[in-house]
């Protein structure tokens, strides 16, 4: 048994493609084809339920929150456009122009001290990074007690195939492991340019700490959620110059993201 329809445009009715959908209960995120059609295979206990709650969320629109009750085929999401705002003014020093990936070069610099980390102030999301078919996205970093940080966000397959993945934390039960060395390890950089190893890579509810490197299939057209922690973080530091992410999708894997605010 499967739900299935199309996310339209609630003005034009044209489909709308990567539209993010959620059902409730579960973790993991799937993104409509390119004319706005999905297909998702529910269980036998969801089947049974009087309502299904499904979420839609997808840039430039409202969320859709609602309740759908069976049949669960043929359905049409409508997305409503978001008004456009004018961009709220700086606070403090502006931020760089450039939002994109800044090269590692850069990065190189500002560990070396040959050029001054920037500072933001204000509230930044990177652009996603496209590896091949696989889309690697942060949403944000966040302080969790006093001396941790966690930033969270998503990796998307778009393809029609599944993918396994290697991710790579550098860590060992804590410690700095080495015998991972040839592919690097996953960091992130402040502001003040200290450097920091990845403690704990996840993907939905998958991790292993404890080795410092796990493998994760990803289902075509799948978005499942993304957590990267770091251990013994600065309390002084507000952003990250940039955060580095370093595996293997079959080829060996570094997306890296600059100018992140850290939140708390």
């Amino acid at each position: 048994m499967r739900i299935s329809g199309t996310v339209v445009d609630s003005e034009s009715n044209e489909g709308i493609g990567q539209a993010r959908m959620i059902l409730s209960g579960r973790a993991e995120a799937y993104l409509t084809e390119d004319n706005g059609n999905f297909k998702i295979e529910i269980t036998a206990k969801e089947e049974d339920a009087t309502l299904l709650r499904v979420r839609v969320s997808r840039a430039g629109y409202k969320v859709y929150d609602e309740s759908v009750s069976p049949p669960l085929d043929r359905l049409i999401i409508p997305l409503q456009k978001l008004a456009s705002e004018p961009m709220p003014p700086a606070r403090g020093s502006a931020a760089p122009a450039d939002s994109g990936t800044a090269s590692e070069s850069n990065n190189d610099a500002v560990k070396r001290g040959r050029a001054e980390p920037p500072v933001y102030r204000t509230a930044k999301i990177p652009l996603p990074v496209d590896q091949g078919q696989i889309t690697y996205r942060i949403e944000s970093c966040k302080r969790e007690g006093n001396s941790s940080l966690a930033c969270y966000g998503f990796v998307t397959n778009g393809g029609s195939t599944t993918r396994r993945i290697l991710l790579i934390s550098g860590q060992r039960g804590g410690i700095r492991s080495t015998a991972l060395d040839g592919l690097g390890k996953t960091k992130a950089i402040d502001e003040q340019a200290n450097e920091y190893v990845a403690s704990q890579i996840f993907l939905a509810n998958q991790g292993s700490p404890e080795t410092g490197q796990f493998f994760y299939d990803l289902r075509p057209r799948l978005q499942v959620p993304l957590t990267i922690r770091f251990a013994n973080f600065d309390a002084a530091a507000g952003a990250l110059y940039s955060l580095e992410i370093h595996g293997s999708d079959g080829t060996p894997l570094n997306v890296v993201f600059n100018q992140i605010v850290v939140g708390n």
